[in-house]
C-alpha cells in the first residue's frame, strides 16, 4: 500500500471501520470508484400519465415532454395503478390524422426500449415508429392484416432487435417480418440497438407527419444514450415484467 493509502488505512481504522472492506466496495486507497453513467436519457412512463393530456412527461427530466398526438380520442386506462396505458387512436381509414407519441430533439440516442402489445394492422401501411430526421429512411411499418409484412427502412439496417430480453436478428436491407412474431403474444418488451448515435424528434406508432397511426397499448418509453448489453436488457425485461403479467 503507498503513502496514501497508509495515510487512509490509518485514519478510518481510527474511527474502527474496516478499511480492506471501504476499499474493495469504493476502489483503491479509499478513492470512490464512480458508477456507471445512467445511460437512460428519456422515460416517458404512463404510469405517470394524466387522462387526455396532450404531453407526457419525461420522468429523467433530461429529454423533456414528450407530445402526444389525437389525445381527446386515445383511450388511457388507469384501472390497474401499477400497469397504466395508453392505447393509439388508429382508424383504419387513409390518409387520416391518429394518435401517437412524438419526442422533442434527442441527441445521442443509441437504444430505444418500448413496452407494448398489439394484436393486428390494418390495411394499409401503419408505423411501428418514424425515426426518419436522424436516420436517413429511418421508419419501421407493417402492412396488411396479421403484420404480414414488414418494411423497414434503410436507417434501421444494422440495428440489433431483442424482444423480452432476447436477441432476435440484427436489421439487414432484406429484413424478414419481425411483427408477426410479436403481434397477439401481449405485453412485451422490443429493444432496438443501433450501429452509432443520432439525433432525432422520434415518432412512435405513427409517422413524422402524424397519419398511419398503429393501434398499439403503449405502456413506457425509454431512449438510452448507448448500447445496452445483452444482459442489461435481460436485467430490464425481469425488472418490469411484473407490471404486465396480469395482462399477458
Amino acid at each position: 500500500m503507498n503513502a496514501i493509502g497508509q495515510f487512509f488505512d490509518t485514519a478510518v481504522n481510527a474511527f474502527g471501520v474496516d478499511f480492506n472492506a471501504y476499499n474493495s466496495a469504493f476502489g483503491i486507497n479509499g478513492f470512490a470508484t464512480p458508477p456507471p453513467a445512467d445511460p437512460l436519457i428519456a422515460n416517458y412512463d404512463f404510469n405517470f400519465y394524466t387522462v387526455n393530456d396532450s404531453t407526457i412527461a419525461d420522468q429523467t427530466g433530461i429529454s423533456g415532454d414528450a407530445t402526444v398526438l389525437d389525445y381527446f380520442n386515445n383511450v388511457f386506462d388507469d384501472s390497474d395503478a401499477n400497469n397504466k396505458f395508453l392505447t393509439i387512436y388508429a382508424p383504419d381509414n387513409f390518409p387520416s390524422p391518429t394518435g401517437g407519441i412524438v419526442t422533442p430533439s434527442i441527441p445521442n440516442a443509441q437504444c430505444v426500449e418500448i413496452w407494448v402489445n398489439y394484436t393486428d394492422a390494418g390495411s394499409y401501411g401503419q408505423y411501428l415508429f418514424d425515426f426518419r430526421n436522424g436516420l436517413s429512411n429511418g421508419f419501421w411499418i407493417t402492412y396488411g392484416g396479421g403484420f404480414s409484412t414488414d418494411n423497414i427502412g434503410t436507417g434501421q439496417q444494422g440495428a440489433e432487435i431483442y424482444s423480452d430480453g432476447m436477441f432476435l436478428q440484427t436489421v439487414t436491407a432484406d429484413q424478414p417480418a419481425i411483427a408477426p412474431f410479436l403481434a397477439g403474444k401481449g405485453w412485451f418488451q422490443l429493444v432496438l440497438n443501433y450501429p452509432t448515435p443520432f439525433t432525432d424528434d422520434m415518432s412512435f406508432f405513427v409517422n413524422a407527419g402524424g397519419n398511419q397511426g398503429m393501434p398499439v397499448s403503449v405502456g413506457q418509453i425509454c431512449i438510452y444514450n448507448r448500447q445496452l448489453t445483452t444482459s442489461e436488457i435481460q436485467t430490464l425485461y425481469t425488472n418490469k415484467i411484473s407490471l404486465y403479467e396480469e395482462n399477458r
